[in-house]
């Protein structure tokens, strides 16, 4: 289908719109909600990852299932694993009724089995080697060093360039040691 020139145009400007801050010289409540994503999505990030990590997408993809139950298929403490389903209902992850906690479809993107899953990469991305960097961020703006490498694994920058076959090696000890 077709866009006219016009349809076009308005499709731009409203994506612009969308990720513009506003003109005003005070934020606005949409502002402030913004900023609080931005500022809590570490928690989201962990919050996925734990759940790929003790599988529970998989877990209630079999059907409904209570904290309890989750806890003892995951191998996790009850309590918190209550606390980490309902964490998961906040985010539309599950549906809780008030005993037992259901799969929504978001939450079956982190399960194994499925084409174009993410459960991997919600592991990788809650694993210490990428967060960890990033409570270095102050430290690199200040000194403009990279805070991966130097800090997680010394070696990983300084065989790059000298050897290709080498630095894909030295490039793979430095992911693995960035997940450690």
């Amino acid at each position: 289908m077709l866009m006219t020139q016009q349809a076009m145009k308005e499709s731009q400007v409203a994506t612009t719109e969308k990720y513009i801050m506003t003109t005003a010289k005070e934020p606005t409540d949409n502002d402030f909600e913004r900023m609080m994503h931005m500022i809590t999505g570490y928690w989201v990030t962990q919050i996925a990852g734990a759940v790929a990590s003790y599988s529970i997408a998989d877990q209630l993809a079999k059907g409904p299932a209570s904290a309890e139950e989750i806890s003892k298929m995951a191998g996790i403490d009850s309590i918190a694993a209550f606390r980490l389903l309902r964490a998961c209902a906040s985010l539309g992850l599950v549906i809780f009724d008030g005993l037992t906690f259901t799969a929504t479809p978001l939450l079956g993107t982190l399960r194994a089995d499925v084409p174009g899953s993410l459960h991997s990469l919600a592991i990788v991305n809650s694993a210490p080697g990428f967060w960890l960097p990033w409570g270095r961020f102050l430290e690199a703006l200040r000194t403009s060093e990279s805070q991966t490498c130097q800090r997680s694994a010394p070696r990983c920058g300084t065989i790059i360039g000298k050897n290709p076959k080498r630095a894909r090696l030295s490039q793979r000890r430095c992911i693995v040691l960035l997940l450690a």
